[in-house]
């Protein structure tokens, strides 16, 4: 509601909120603040890990009717549980889904109370600036796994840099301004 102390989460709004910038690479102590939430039409489902810093970073996985497209969030939602339980157990979990809204549904009930532990996981900057797990595994592991077997991929390292601003198409000179 407009005028509000608090934000829908129901914590308090802040005059002056600082927000801590989310690290990019490989980002240890991280964790899983929220199972993956469903927005209410069930067309995007997202997951938010938060950083040793502060910083949180929100994993979204949108509804899709490609099979490629449907491969790749299965390919990275496996990814990401069975860091948190085993393969066996997310395969029977997951089971005789038969839609993107059940599909996470099932995902969460396996999920319910195992999320608690810390993780490495690779952050990078998206084209857009934005910062975002790598579209394709391995990016993340639990911090017992000495030595890490986490790598940067070439895209990825190209991704550590935030991406320039896209500029204008249009060159404005000061004889083109009306005033």
């Amino acid at each position: 509601m407009y005028g509000s102390k608090l934000t829908s989460d129901g914590k308090a709004i802040n005059a002056d909120e600082s927000r801590v910038m989310p690290t990019v690479g490989i980002v240890e102590n991280c964790t899983i603040k929220t199972n993956f939430e469903l927005n209410e039409d069930e067309t995007v489902a997202s997951i938010t890990f938060a950083q040793s810093n502060g910083a949180e970073v929100t994993h979204k996985e949108w509804i899709s009717e490609d099979a490629r497209s449907i491969d790749d969030t299965n390919r990275r939602v496996k990814h990401i549980c069975t860091k948190i339980m085993s393969e066996a157990e997310y395969d029977a979990a997951t089971a005789g889904a038969s839609s993107f809204a059940s599909f996470f549904q099932r995902v969460n009930q396996a999920l319910a109370g195992k999320t608690a532990g810390k993780f490495r996981v690779v952050f990078h900057y998206n084209n857009k600036g934005y910062v975002t797990v790598p579209r394709y595994p391995n990016f993340i592991e639990s911090m017992s796994v000495t030595p890490t077997k986490l790598v940067l991929s070439k895209y990825v390292v190209e991704r550590l840099v935030k991406p320039e601003a896209p500029k204008s198409d249009i060159e404005v000179t000061t004889d083109d301004l009306p005033f």
